[in-house]
């Protein structure tokens, strides 16, 4: 392997979703402090750009072209050779893939990097899979947090950083619309819902969320609702506001950066197991989740204040054969949630605001 000094120009692959995109920001504070000289370079999946747009560690944003999973024939395969191409032509030492994904091993290949970093397949998958990289490392064994697996591949380089908080940037312009937007609510402490999922196997039941919306607000607080822009989201928010009013919404009409410079705003998040949940982490709100059948221990909001509220059932195990996946209901774990448990763990995070 090249010495740390002689890498001078690393590209790390995350094509996964906003979340993971988020969460992949500790790896670039800790390649940036490994290789000073280095220009690092990120490429994620179209759509993705604006979760780590303007990262004062990166050098630039790659984007795979749009909507380019859902081609085939000569079309796509045109646009993905014209991507190897370019990404070929800026020479990369050092091609990291942290999406642990064959296309991503591809690119990792493609990119003419003399060293290539990932992940071992587990036992189930193909071994083919291995000849993408030549330093590859065991995958956990343990249940860790995604930031901690993002960090640990990093040993294969031989280093072993301490993960940072997230990096979430919003620029001025941005922070200073939620400002004029929020102005009238600033005499009270905002707290911000984002209740949606792009999964809405992770949402909770729209009339508790209700309720804990019009209880907070008689308690003092004004309340912002937001949601993401799909159709599923939007409607879930408009169940909701049969039956509260928040003091401000926001229902698929707001872009990433605006989202996390109103979440910056508030005093604390209340969301589930979702990208907005991982942003108020990385602008430091204090934030409650909740969490259904999908691991906290491995998603959960990462160096912030935080309650986690999660209950056992079959489906946290085995989700596929345990759940019934109805996008209509709500899972038996989330159903487990109560209106007070939520409104007193919003109390406690409140209380660190003080």
């Amino acid at each position: 392997m090249k010495e740390l000094g002689e890498i001078q120009k690393i590209l790390v692959i995350q094509l996964k979703h906003l979340g993971d995109v988020l969460l992949t920001t500790p790896v670039i504070d800790a390649l940036a402090s490994a290789f000073p000289g280095a220009k690092i370079s990120i490429l994620v999946n179209d759509g993705m750009e604006e979760m780590i747009s303007g990262h004062p560690r990166l050098h630039e944003v790659l984007s795979l072209p749009p909507k380019i999973r859902d081609q085939s024939g000569s079309g796509r395969l045109s646009k993905e050779w014209k991507l190897v191409r370019d990404i070929r032509a800026r020479r990369f030492d050092l091609a990291i893939n942290l999406s642990r994904g064959d296309r991503g091993g591809w690119i990792s290949v493609f990119s003419g990097a003399r060293h290539r970093l990932g992940y071992k397949v587990a036992s189930q998958e193909p071994s083919y899979k291995n000849w993408f990289y030549n330093i590859a490392v065991d995958q956990p064994v343990e249940s860790i947090h995604e930031v901690e697996k993002n960090i640990r591949l990093l040993t294969g380089l031989g280093l072993s950083p301490e993960p940072s908080p997230l990096t979430y940037v919003v620029p001025e312009e941005v922070s200073e619309w939620a400002d004029h937007e929020l102005a009238r609510l600033k005499d009270r402490p905002i707290v911000h819902v984002h209740p949606t999922s792009r999964w809405m196997f992770k949402c909770w039941d729209p009339c508790r969320m209700a309720s804990v919306i019009e209880q907070l607000r008689s308690e003092g607080n004004a309340v912002v609702l937001t949601s993401g822009p799909f159709s599923d989201e939007i409607r879930h928010c408009q169940a909701i506001l049969r039956h509260a009013k928040p003091d401000h919404q926001f229902l698929g009409n707001l872009s990433l950066k605006q989202l996390g410079a109103l979440i910056r705003l508030a005093r604390v998040f209340l969301g589930v197991d979702s990208a907005p949940m991982h942003i108020a982490a990385a602008v430091q709100t204090p934030t409650v989740a909740l969490f259904g059948p999908t691991g906290a221990e491995n998603w959960s909001p990462w160096h912030v204040p935080s309650i986690v509220l999660q209950k056992n059932c079959p489906c946290k195990e085995a989700r596929a054969e345990k759940c019934d996946w109805r996008k209509d209901i709500v899972r038996a774990c989330l159903a487990a949630v109560s209106v007070e448990e939520v409104l007193a763990a919003m109390r406690r995070m409140e209380s660190t605001r003080a």
